[in-house]
């Protein structure tokens, strides 16, 4: 930067730099000169979008030195005039020394998708400013903020309703079984909001001769990266977990538990073609030895609010629109109700 200019920034009256669709974003572009200096224009310049990388072998989708595919999608351009010589009638309006402010004011869309940073893909925004000077290498300042897409609970369907789901396994081998164990979880509902608990209830009863080492609830994001040829990509992170002790055979050990939501993107990416994201809560039951895990899984909505109605910038209500939002939810797992038959008293254990 030359050493004529001291200071250099873009600042949000918003301090954390997070946004909804649809805000108004303000702030100032602050220059600080030491002396005198021409100026032909200020611009301030407003940009989104969603970028894809994925190896050029769309059937190997693996990080190697395979050259990549890269696929992008703007969401917002826009650029506005802080300072300009030609509204001044100047050939090179002279700013003088010291500080000086310009204050941007910009409207963010309301179809924006959230703000995402995966393994594969980016979704970000950020604005930049731009001083041109006569003769003289321009100077360029950026600052990145973060946008939520408003998705609301109430105007999706089945998102408070609660969930339960049965299921068991045969232990042993078929010749040489050792009984079986069975699970029932259940949840309150199936939507929440960041900052939420999902309360989660279950029995693990073991009926069979194979301890239960362990067991576990863990909510895993889901992503997946679309490409042009039809191909795509399937990405998971899990990003909340609680798990439980041991349950000997012969006993049943309850769950009794809450799982906080941490602070994510919302389900669904909407206005996004190139990625989708939606969440499971994955409930899992391991054995001691080589017995393979029992696990249940259940599609989790995350919304941004619980009853449609957000608090615009100026205090006012206003009612969230989502009629061309479609979250991303898959067949709901197929539960059985399996009888359970053994000789081995029960007892019950309860987790502390």
């Amino acid at each position: 930067m030359a050493d004529v200019i001291t200071h250099f920034e873009i600042t949000f009256d918003c301090g954390e730099s997070c946004y909804k669709e649809g805000d108004t974003i303000t702030g100032e572009v602050v220059v600080d000169l030491k002396e005198d200096m021409g100026v032909a224009v200020l611009t301030i310049e407003f940009s989104g979008k969603a970028s894809v990388r994925l190896a050029g072998n769309s059937l190997l989708f693996r990080r190697t030195s395979t050259p990549q595919h890269v696929d992008d999608e703007h969401y917002m351009n826009q650029c506005l005039c802080l300072y300009s010589r030609a509204n001044n009638g100047s050939e090179q309006m002279m700013v003088s020394a010291g500080h000086h402010v310009y204050p941007f004011l910009v409207q963010l869309p309301t179809d924006l998708p959230s703000t995402l940073t995966a393994g594969h893909g980016v979704i970000e925004y950020r604005a930049k400013a731009i001083l041109v000077r006569p003769w003289q290498p321009r100077e360029v300042t950026k600052k990145s903020f973060s946008v939520t897409s408003v998705v609301s609970l109430a105007t999706l369907p089945g998102s408070m309703q609660p969930l339960h789901c049965r299921k068991s396994k045969q232990m042993g081998l078929s010749c040489c079984a050792s009984g079986t164990v069975s699970v029932l979880w259940r949840l309150d509902r199936m939507g929440y909001i960041c900052g939420d608990m999902v309360r989660i209830n279950g029995e693990i009863e073991n009926n069979s001769r194979i301890r239960v080492s362990m067991s576990y609830a863990a909510l895993v994001q889901h992503i997946r990266y679309f490409r042009g040829n039809g191909s795509s990509l399937h990405e998971r992170k899990r990003i909340a977990a609680i798990q439980k002790g041991e349950v000997l055979p012969g006993n049943i050990g309850f769950w009794r538990e809450e799982l906080e939501v941490p602070r994510t993107p919302p389900t669904g990416l909407k206005g996004c073609r190139l990625m989708d994201l939606w969440y499971t809560l994955n409930l899992s039951v391991v054995f001691a030895g080589l017995a393979a895990p029992l696990e249940t899984s259940t599609d989790i909505i995350i919304a941004t609010t619980q009853d449609g109605v957000g608090v615009g910038d100026d205090g006012d209500e206003a009612v969230v629109g989502t009629a061309d939002y479609h979250p991303y939810i898959h067949s709901p797992l197929s539960c059985s109700n399996p009888a359970v038959d053994t000789d081995i008293p029960l007892e019950v254990t309860y987790f502390t």
